[in-house]
C-alpha cells in the first residue's frame, strides 16, 4: 500500500459568511494498518473514561472561564433519547479544565499567548518529543494570532483572515503506533466580538452581547475538532438557506459541525453530532441501547470508493434524527476502501439511507475539504436510496439495540445512478489522486491549523473558508477547514 513519506494534517477552521463546507467521522485515524480504527484522546482505565486535560491563554483566563469552560461540559455529558422518550448518557469522556497555563511550571512565565509565542503550541513537531505539549486554548483577542497564521494565504472572498476566520483547531501530536491524541490545540478569534468598531472589522454582529452568543458556536465547533470530530453535511438544504444576516426558521437543524456559521443555535448540539461524539468515544449503554447501520460504497471496478457522503434519516423525524457519514472516513487516503458506519440508530424505527456528493462549492483548492480525499473528492453521481438488505426501501433494527445492520455494497458509476450491488472492494492502494489542499507542507514539517473544527469537523460542519496548512505530525490523516 503506498504511503506518504511524510504524515500532513490539514487543520480544521471556521469562518462566517462566505461558504460552506461538510464531511462525516473523525479526523485522524489510524493509516499505518489501516485497521479502521480513529485515534482517540488517551483512556484512564480508572475512570473508564477517554480523558482530556485542556489548560487556558493566561492572559485571557478571564473570558475563557466565561464563555468556554462550560461549554466543555457539552462534548462530555452528551445524551440520546431512547424510543420511549427517555435519554441516556451515551460518551465515556471527560473534559477536564485545568487552569491557567502558567500554572505549570514549564510556562509559569509565559504571560499572555500572542503573536510572538503562539507557535510554541501550534509547531509542537518541533519540540522534545519526549516531553508531552499541553493542551491548550488561545483567544485571540486581537485577531492577530489569525492574521499571522493565515498570512499569505488571503483571497478575494477572505482579504483579510482576522475579519472572516472565527477560529482554528485540530490534534497537535499524535501518538500513531497506538493511535493516541497527546495534545491539540484551538485558537478563538475574538476579534470578531470584543467591539472594535473599524470600518473593516468582521464582527459576528452590531452588539458585543449578540456577537458573544454567536460565538459559542465557534467554540463548540472548534472543541469538536480538537476532540477529533470531523465536518459534517447533515441538513444541507437547511443550512444552506440560512445566514447569520438574514432568517433561519430551522435553525436547530444546522449541525454544531457544520463548516460554517450559520445560525445561533449551533451552540447547542444536533442528534448527528452527538452521535458522532459517541461512536468516537462510546460508553457501553450506547453500544447496548443503539444499532448500527454498515456498508460500503464502491466505484463502477468494484472497488471502494472514499470520498461520497452516506446518510440515514429517521422517516418520521428526517431532520431532527439523523446522521452521516463519509465513505472511506475510517482509513488512510491511499486506501482503496467505501466503508461507512451510521451509528445511533434507534430499535423499532424505520431509516432511509441514501449517499450523495460532498458538495462541489468547497471541495477545491484553497477552500474546506473533506476527509479523506479533500479535493479529489468524487462527483457527478447524484444522489439516491440506498436499499436494504431485504431489498426494501427503509432499514430497522428490532428491540434492544446492539445490532449491526449489513447494507449491500452499492457501486457508483460515474454520472449514473447506482447499478445493482457490486462485489467486495479489491485489496491494495487506490488508483485515484489524493490530497485535499493546493499549498505544500513545509520543510520544518510543523503543524499547522486552518479550520474550526476539521475537519472540518471531519463527520462534517460550519465553514466558509479553508485556507489549508499542512502540519508535518509525527502521523498521518487528513483534516479540514473554517471552524
Amino acid at each position: 500500500m503506498q504511503r506518504f513519506v511524510k504524515s500532513l494534517l490539514i487543520i480544521s477552521f471556521l469562518s462566517f459568511g462566505f461558504f460552506n463546507v461538510f464531511a462525516g467521522g473523525p479526523m485522524l485515524v489510524d493509516d499505518i494498518t489501516n485497521s479502521g480504527e480513529p485515534s482517540r484522546w488517551p483512556f484512564n482505565a480508572t475512570k473508564g473514561k477517554w480523558v482530556v486535560e485542556v489548560w487556558g491563554d493566561p492572559g485571557q483566563d478571564a473570558i475563557i472561564r466565561r464563555l468556554v469552560v462550560p461549554l466543555l461540559d457539552s462534548w462530555k455529558n452528551v445524551k440520546l433519547n431512547l424510543p420511549d422518550g427517555s435519554t441516556i448518557v451515551t460518551v465515556a469522556l471527560d473534559i477536564q479544565y485545568k487552569g491557567k497555563l502558567s500554572d505549570l511550571e514549564a510556562y509559569k512565565d509565559i504571560g499572555d499567548i500572542t503573536v510572538s509565542n503562539y507557535t510554541l503550541f501550534t509547531n509542537v513537531a518541533e519540540q522534545d518529543q519526549t516531553v508531552t505539549p499541553p493542551t491548550v486554548i488561545i483567544f485571540d483577542a486581537d485577531g492577530s494570532i489569525t492574521e499571522n497564521y493565515f498570512a499569505g494565504q488571503e483571497s478575494e472572498k477572505c482579504p483579510k483572515p482576522k475579519n472572516c476566520i472565527a477560529g482554528f483547531a485540530a490534534p497537535s501530536r499524535l501518538d500513531r503506533a497506538h493511535k493516541v491524541i497527546q495534545a491539540g490545540v484551538a485558537v478563538l478569534n475574538g476579534r470578531l466580538i470584543n467591539g472594535i468598531s473599524n470600518s473593516d472589522d468582521g464582527e459576528l454582529a452590531s452588539s458585543t452581547a449578540e456577537a458573544e452568543k454567536r460565538f459559542q458556536g465557534i467554540i463548540l465547533h472548534e472543541i469538536g475538532h480538537m476532540l477529533n470530530l470531523d465536518h459534517s453535511q447533515v441538513n444541507l438544504e437547511i443550512a444552506d438557506a440560512c445566514s447569520l444576516s438574514g432568517s433561519c426558521e430551522q435553525g436547530d437543524q444546522v449541525v454544531t459541525m457544520y463548516p460554517e456559521l450559520k445560525s445561533t443555535e449551533q451552540f447547542i448540539l444536533h442528534r448527528d453530532d452527538k452521535v458522532a461524539i459517541s461512536f468516537l468515544y462510546p460508553n457501553q449503554a450506547f453500544k447496548d441501547n443503539f444499532c448500527t447501520i454498515v456498508g460500503e460504497i464502491q466505484n463502477e471496478e468494484g472497488k471502494g470508493m472514499q470520498g461520497v457522503n452516506v446518510i440515514a434519516r429517521n422517516v418520521n423525524e428526517p431532520f431532527i434524527d439523523a446522521r452521516s457519514m463519509v465513505s472511506g472516513v475510517m482509513f488512510g487516503y491511499d486506501t482503496a476502501n467505501g466503508t461507512y458506519h451510521l451509528a445511533g440508530i434507534l430499535p423499532n424505527k424505520e431509516y432511509e439511507v441514501f449517499y450523495e456528493e460532498l458538495n462541489q462549492a468547497y471541495v477545491v483548492e484553497l477552500a474546506s475539504t473533506f476527509s479523506p480525499l479533500g479535493v479529489d473528492s468524487p462527483k457527478d453521481f447524484g444522489s439516491d436510496i440506498i436499499p436494504g438488505p431485504d431489498g426494501k426501501q427503509t432499514v430497522h433494527c428490532s428491540s434492544g439495540g446492539g445490532q449491526t445492520i449489513s447494507m449491500p455494497a452499492i457501486r457508483i458509476v460515474s454520472s449514473e445512478l447506482p447499478q445493482s450491488p457490486g462485489e467486495s472492494a479489491d485489496e491494495g492502494a487506490s488508483s485515484q489522486k489524493k490530497g485535499w489542499c493546493s499549498l505544500q507542507p513545509n520543510a520544518s514539517q510543523q503543524v499547522d491549523f486552518g479550520s474550526f473544527f476539521s475537519y472540518i469537523l471531519i463527520y462534517a460542519a460550519l465553514l466558509p473558508l479553508v485556507v489549508c496548512r499542512f502540519f508535518g505530525l509525527p502521523f498521518g490523516k487528513r483534516s479540514k477547514y473554517p471552524f
